[in-house]
């Protein structure tokens, strides 16, 4: 079990494009490592970015007062499509990158969001990427802190 633990949690704090190795050693304990050890046969393990495959609405657990927020991973290609979107659109956002920002981290399992990318705006919430769902999504939210 700690084994099995320490897998998800290296898992967890390795940026994607890590390699991670697996190996048991002569004891037939299991050992991950960001090297192959040079005396045993190991294998490389895929570490993958969960990201949402589809767009749902909710409550944020914060209220960003009117910013555009989104969390995000290096290895998300829905969270860098959406970066260049709202950059060619000249939409203001405050990007918190999961690999990088351990608050991001802390803030974003208190959101118990499972994947990325999510933005936040004002006290709602778009978990996944659609460019016109992100759209309307500014847009609704924008007239809710305006007060319309």
């Amino acid at each position: 079990m700690k084994h099995l633990l320490l897998a998800v949690l290296v898992a967890l704090c390795t940026p994607a494009y890590a390699e991670i190795y697996k190996w048991v050693d002569a004891d037939g304990r299991t050992h991950f490592g960001d090297k192959p050890p040079k005396d045993q046969t190991s294998e490389e393990i895929e570490v993958t970015v969960n990201t949402y495959t589809s767009v749902s609405y909710d409550m944020s657990a914060f209220d960003t007062l009117g910013a555009l927020v989104i969390y995000t991973r290096d290895e998300c290609k829905y969270c860098n499509q959406a970066k260049d979107f709202m950059r060619s659109k000249g939409i203001a956002f405050d990007e918190r990158n999961l690999d990088h920002s351990r608050t991001a981290r802390i803030q974003y399992k208190r959101l118990k969001a499972t994947g990325v990318p999510v933005f936040l705006k004002g006290t709602q919430r778009m978990n996944g990427y659609r460019e016109e769902r992100l759209v309307s999504f500014i847009e609704e939210n924008s007239q809710k802190a305006a007060g319309k």
